[in-house]
């Protein structure tokens, strides 16, 4: 059976780990101002380790999740602020 080579080149791609991939849709601002408290906080993944974190008393907190060799951390960035 003769193949197009295109089979070839999808196992000679590099691989790509799975934490390099960007979400398929990140955030979009009308989900962030959509986003209401629950009983518990709640993370809203958005891209590369990125995250808001809304509060059970509905403060919303952008956070970075990041790795610095074994170690995991994470970092608070903002605060979302509401405009009246």
């Amino acid at each position: 059976m003769a193949g197009n080579g295109r089979t070839a080149e999808r196992e000679n791609a590099p691989k790509v780990p799975h934490a390099l991939k960007p979400p398929a849709m990140p955030l979009s601002d009308t989900s962030i101002r959509n986003a209401k408290p629950e009983a518990k906080p709640r993370k809203l993944s958005d891209s590369w380790g990125m995250y808001l974190l809304v509060t059970h008393e509905g403060g919303k907190l952008w956070r970075l999740k990041y790795r610095f060799g074994v170690r995991k951390s994470c970092s608070p960035l903002a605060r979302t602020l509401t405009l009246a």
